[in-house]
């Protein structure tokens, strides 16, 4: 089964010590190149950031349809620009996902 996380489940699991809940739940992990952006590097110094670094179990994936990336990047604009890039990633490559952790496949 392939998981895919936006940015806040990780930043809030990671807040209250418990990021190793998703790792026990799926022992893998796929997040977009822009929330491991928002996570570890502009996030550096914040809770997360070093977790999600060191995590083998966490795999980075960069958005496969850039068309599509472009085009929601337009729609939306800059309002919150890495969350909406992570968004639009997860949209390209997972077009069902809609939550903050999907599950795809079986």
């Amino acid at each position: 089964m392939k998981v895919v996380s936006n940015a806040s489940p990780l930043i809030n699991l990671a807040r209250i010590g418990k990021l190793g809940l998703l790792r026990d739940l799926y022992e893998e992990l796929t997040i977009p190149e822009a929330v491991w952006r928002e996570v570890v590097v502009e996030g550096a110094g914040q809770p997360g950031a070093d977790e999600i670094e060191s995590a083998a179990w966490i795999l980075r994936k960069a958005a496969g349809n850039r068309e599509l990336v472009q085009a929601l990047r337009q729609d939306f604009g800059n309002w919150g620009s890495g969350r909406n890039t992570a968004r639009s990633a997860l949209v390209g490559e997972f077009p069902s996902c809609t939550l903050s952790v999907c599950a795809v496949g079986s």
